[in-house]
């Protein structure tokens, strides 16, 4: 056992606290590092030798960004063990690993919208099943408006009597009358297509390092790159707004406190954000602006 000197405060108060079998560490990925000191004193010296909240790690350099944030205080015959929490950045890291990533999700869009409806070239039909034009009704239900040619709905598939256009007979399954219901777009108004790319960014600091790209490029149109978190290729000519970002700050002493931070971007269509609406911001390397990242 070892006696522990004058670490965490001016005073020689604490000579007669020592340091007992049993200290842990543990380093977090994209957490915070955490550690325990045992301590032994005399019983009747417990109060005024135990480390209180935000008080330095006594371990040295390694340890010198970690601090207390709690003890656990047992008694024996004399003595007593108190049992230290400290929670910080070991070493000299000042970030821990990033997390996030792409999130890609569905779109609900008007049936109009659609490249069949609209007769495409890209139509995957290849002008087999183009359902948006012809007469009102046409071949696959579709009703328009009479004065302005807008689109109204899907109604029954026509059965090509009295006048009537002919079903749509070119269906997956064939001609028989029982696999109709393939081609049937009664009732249909929207359908789904890919939506938006977002990419989140999220990491937890000992600096707060983002309240400038908050001032100077939200809102903006942006680029970025990131080692641990890859950026997901956009569509040609696409670009990325820098939509949100979040700094939760959380003390460990009264100067020292550690920053969770999230960043959001969404990815725009084909052509990028409208120009006139949105300005060009920075270049930006997420890990670099972060920090030091554990070795």
């Amino acid at each position: 056992m070892a006696r522990i000197e004058c670490r965490w405060t001016n005073s020689c108060s604490l000579i007669g606290l020592i340091e007992s079998p049993g200290s842990t560490f543990k380093l977090g990925s994209h957490g915070l590092d955490s550690a325990t000191v045992v301590y032994t004193c005399p019983k009747k010296s417990y109060k005024r030798l135990t480390p209180s909240i935000g008080d330095k790690h006594p371990g040295g350099a390694e340890f010198r960004r970690m601090f207390c944030t709690g003890s656990n205080i047992s008694f024996g015959p004399g003595w007593a063990k108190i049992t230290s929490s400290y929670q910080g950045f070991i070493g000299r890291s000042t970030a821990k690993m990033p997390s996030g990533g792409a999130t890609l999700n569905t779109m609900e869009t008007p049936i109009q919208l659609h490249p069949n409806y609209q007769k495409k070239p890209e139509s995957w039909c290849e002008d087999k099943h183009i359902f948006g034009d012809g007469p009102s009704p046409n071949r696959y239900g579709r009703v328009t408006d009479d004065a302005d040619g807008g689109f109204k709905f899907f109604g029954p598939l026509p059965d090509g009597k009295n006048d009537r256009p002919s079903p749509a007979v070119i269906c997956p399954g064939g001609n028989d009358p029982k696999d109709m219901g393939a081609c049937r777009l009664q009732g249909i108004e929207a359908y789904l297509r890919e939506g938006a790319i977002q990419y989140k960014y999220d990491v937890l600091t000992q600096e707060d390092w983002a309240s400038g790209l908050v001032k100077d490029n939200l809102g903006k149109v942006v680029s970025f790159d990131s080692k641990y978190v890859p950026v997901p290729k956009l569509a040609k000519n696409a670009d990325w707004l820098f939509t949100n970002c979040s700094v939760n700050a959380t003390p460990l002493t009264a100067r020292d406190s550690y920053f969770q931070t999230s960043l959001e971007f969404l990815g725009s269509g084909e052509g990028g954000w409208n120009k006139y609406l949105y300005q060009k911001g920075d270049s930006m390397s997420l890990d670099s602006l972060a920090g030091r990242f554990p070795a």
